[in-house]
């Protein structure tokens, strides 16, 4: 699936992304390039990189989530099914931003 509208252009890869290996080099390596949106509308930019304050030509965000806990109501303690759907989820979300070639890494916690 790829298009092009007047926001921008979207390509994705024919092939579905596959999961990377455990243990096959450090997450640094992963390439994360299934999907890639391409445009100059400055406002739709600003939604996705809230957070680079520099004018940049090229920008690549990747997100890991890294759950070190669930939360899970009492009521919900006797239904796997909705102890599973309404799990509240604690941990650190890695924010890894490439601005031209500078690496950044942020880390945020959350929480339920």
């Amino acid at each position: 699936m790829s298009f092009s509208t007047d926001y921008g252009m979207l390509k994705t890869k024919v092939k579905s992304p596959k999961s990377a290996k455990p243990g096959k080099g450090d997450s640094e390596d992963i390439k994360a390039d299934f999907c890639v949106f391409t445009t100059e509308d400055v406002s739709l930019v600003k939604e996705f990189a809230f957070d680079v304050d520099s004018d940049f030509k090229n920008l690549k965000i990747r997100h890991t989530f890294n759950i070190t806990e669930l939360v899970i109501d009492e009521k919900d303690r006797n239904d796997p099914a909705k102890a599973r759907m309404n799990a509240k989820r604690k941990g650190k979300l890695e924010r890894y931003i490439d601005i031209d070639g500078k690496q950044i890494k942020k880390e945020i916690n959350f929480a339920a």
